[in-house]
């Protein structure tokens, strides 16, 4: 990958990691499902670190950061000790679009397309009596295409 590729990757996964800085935070630019209050746990997942912390099932499944352009196929896990902070995602420009997937009333799937570049993030929430949780996290990567012949 050139250094003019790995630079706009980097750009992006700090764009979604980190989000807006607090004081400077933005409502969502699509509606949030206001499925089981998930509305209010949206905002405050992004504007309160410890909140954000306590409502993440740890060891949390997902993807790491991609440091190249190999697919990464394998189970991955985030722990607590290198989480970073996720502040809610600043997406009123056109390059970006969010998308929320209802999967049932317990499960919800987000998704940030960066729509010139094709690649995306993943987040998974899943509502249990607790409130809801953070479940999966993939950064912003290359979508991985499989061709079965």
């Amino acid at each position: 990958m050139g250094q003019l590729s790995k630079f706009s990757v980097w750009c992006m996964l700090l764009f979604v990691v980190h989000g807006c800085r607090h004081g400077n935070i933005h409502p969502p630019a699509v509606s949030v499902p206001d499925l089981h209050r998930f509305d209010s746990f949206y905002y405050q997942f992004h504007t309160d670190s410890m909140f954000q912390l306590s409502n993440i099932i740890f060891p949390l499944e997902g993807k790491p950061e991609p440091m190249d352009t190999l697919p990464f196929l394998d189970t991955y896990y985030w722990s607590k000790e290198n989480w970073l902070v996720h502040h809610l995602p600043d997406i009123r420009d056109s390059i970006y679009e969010q998308v929320f997937q209802v999967i049932d009333s317990t499960l919800l799937r987000e998704i940030i397309f960066h729509i010139p570049s094709g690649y995306s993030m993943e987040r998974r929430f899943s509502y249990t009596g607790d409130g809801w949780h953070l479940i999966y996290y993939a950064p912003m990567r290359r979508p991985v295409r499989v061709e079965i012949n």
